[in-house]
């Protein structure tokens, strides 16, 4: 339950960071969130019910730390929505290290949740480049 609370970050503080820093919500960036909830969900129902404790325990211990300063830093550079959506991947990564390092099985679902993760991530900062981009050469004319 934990962990799927943490998933709900980029929800949060797309919301928080629209309220009050006043970023805006484009349509890229809620697809994007929505994609990126949608994989860590499936991700963490899947988790759960393999039962993998030493999976959790790893995540929850070893995973978060570097991940948390990462996130923290990029906050300095990026926008707070767009920075939120990236949370997710530690936990595709976490999942990703105890496949590897603990002998979990993956199977199909996971692959296709992992696309959704990375996929609504690729999408939000792709359309937001493009948004970005679009106003610099509006300026300049």
């Amino acid at each position: 339950m934990a962990s799927l609370i943490k998933a709900m970050n980029p929800v949060f503080i797309s919301f928080f960071a629209a309220l009050n820093l006043k970023e805006k919500l484009t349509p890229g960036k809620i697809i994007g969130t929505r994609a990126t909830l949608a994989g860590a969900y499936e991700i963490l129902r899947e988790v759960h019910e393999v039962g993998a404790i030493r999976g959790i325990l790893y995540r929850g211990i070893v995973a978060t730390a570097v991940p948390n300063l990462l996130w923290k830093k990029s906050l300095s550079i990026i926008e707070a929505n767009i920075c939120s959506l990236f949370y997710p991947i530690q936990l595709l990564v976490s999942v990703l290290l105890v496949i590897n390092l603990l002998n979990e099985k993956a199977n199909m679902n996971f692959g296709i949740e992992a696309t959704l993760i990375v996929e609504g991530v690729m999408y939000a900062l792709l359309s937001e480049r493009k948004r970005a981009k679009k106003e610099v050469v509006r300026g300049k004319r």
